[in-house]
């Protein structure tokens, strides 16, 4: 359940008769909390409605413009009684429609460096490192769902399209963390197989696949239609391709596999001393399976940016300040009062009941002469 609350000049409503419709639509649905303040200046309007509407309504409200003059606050509710307000209307979403404020708030939660993230960063690196070691695709396939490196690419490739700064510098510098985390840790798995290294042939068929200065070409390739995947995904809601995207990206294991290679190449020959270890080989696959990566990243945060922009149409908001008038301002305190007298109509028979629907005129003169009519009592 969600509270929305509205602030709009009021002279939007007799210039904007698309404003006008979705207020009474949601005047008339059936709310029961509908609260208007209006002043001369200012209007204020506060209901409630369920997520899936506020989603309607917030796509409605993008369509309209109604962001470029108004204000708008959506607060998430944990108590609302009563609990739905389910007219038994069914509201679409329809694909493609998802609110701007929505991918914005999506892509910023999968940037941010928290907890989680780490865990199922150090999670997929040891599921990745495994897996190649030991010449497991299923395991390395298992790493590339878990891996969370998608998140600060969404938010490198989404900054250009909102003009945003904060996205593409939080977005570069936690890849950049989150990609020497997966060296370092590439590194140790490396120095931890260092005695087992011949035993399973390495390098590998998962390890030298990913090293092949050939693949750098069919990683673009790959990485660009991934690009326009994941971008539709958030674009539109839609989770389970998110999927297919992760698995299509390689991002995280070449990034382990230059760690593993590199630890492998230097320190190798040191410990497999009857055995010939090809020191340049390893440093090589590990180079060249770190390029792939930022091949990868580079080819994403491109078609991301080109999609959101070009395909899906996103720009920044052009939102114009709004000017309080002190007309609102001052009364709302007085109409909160309990000798506040509010004007109420509701319409009531034996078998249906409409919901209230409140509205508060604030006049500027008339709140001036009652609060100097109260000084003088």
């Amino acid at each position: 359940m969600k509270q929305i609350q509205i602030t709009f000049p009021t002279c939007k409503l007799n210039e904007n008769n698309t404003l006008a419709h979705i207020l009474r639509k949601e005047e008339e649905r059936g709310q029961s909390f509908f609260l208007k303040f209006e002043s001369n200046s200012n209007t204020v309007v506060i209901f409630r409605a369920t997520d899936a509407q506020t989603i309607a309504l917030l796509r409605d409200l993008n369509d309209a413009g109604v962001e470029s003059y108004s204000q708008i606050d959506v607060l998430s509710l944990d108590v609302s009684k009563p609990e739905a307000l389910d007219t038994g209307e069914a509201v679409e979403i329809k694909p493609g429609k998802i609110p701007m404020e929505v991918i914005r708030r999506t892509i910023r939660a999968g940037n941010r460096l928290s907890f989680t993230f780490w865990t199922y960063l150090v999670i997929a690196c040891i599921i990745a490192g495994v897996g190649m070691a030991t010449n497991n695709a299923v395991s390395v396939v298992a790493a590339m769902l878990v891996s969370p490196l998608m998140g600060p690419i969404l938010s490198i490739g989404f900054a250009p399209v909102v003009r945003d700064k904060e996205f593409a510098v939080n977005g570069l510098r936690n890849e950049a963390l989150a990609l020497l985390t997966c060296l370092g840790l590439g590194s140790l798995i490396g120095i931890g197989f260092l005695p087992f290294g011949y035993e399973y042939g390495w390098p590998t068929e998962e390890m030298s696949s990913r090293g092949d200065p050939r693949n750098l070409i069919i990683g673009a390739l790959i990485a660009i239609p991934s690009g326009a995947g994941v971008a539709l995904s958030v674009a539109t809601g839609g989770v389970n391709s998110l999927v297919g995207v992760a698995i299509s990206a390689s991002l995280l294991p070449p990034a382990v596999n230059c760690g593993m290679n590199v630890a492998y190449g230097v320190l190798g020959s040191l410990i497999h001393m009857k055995h010939n270890v090809d020191s340049k080989l390893h440093i090589q696959i590990g180079l060249v399976s770190f390029a792939l990566t930022l091949v990868n990243i580079v080819c994403i945060c491109l078609t991301c940016s080109i999609f959101f922009w070009k395909i899906k149409h996103l720009r920044p908001l052009q939102i114009s300040p709004i000017t309080y008038s002190p007309n609102i301002l001052a009364t709302v305190p007085s109409v909160l009062s309990p000798s506040s007298v509010l004007s109420t109509t509701t319409s009531s028979s034996s078998d249906t009941t409409t919901p209230t629907t409140t509205t508060i005129i604030v006049n500027a003169s008339e709140a001036s002469s009652t609060r100097s009519s109260g000084d003088r009592s």
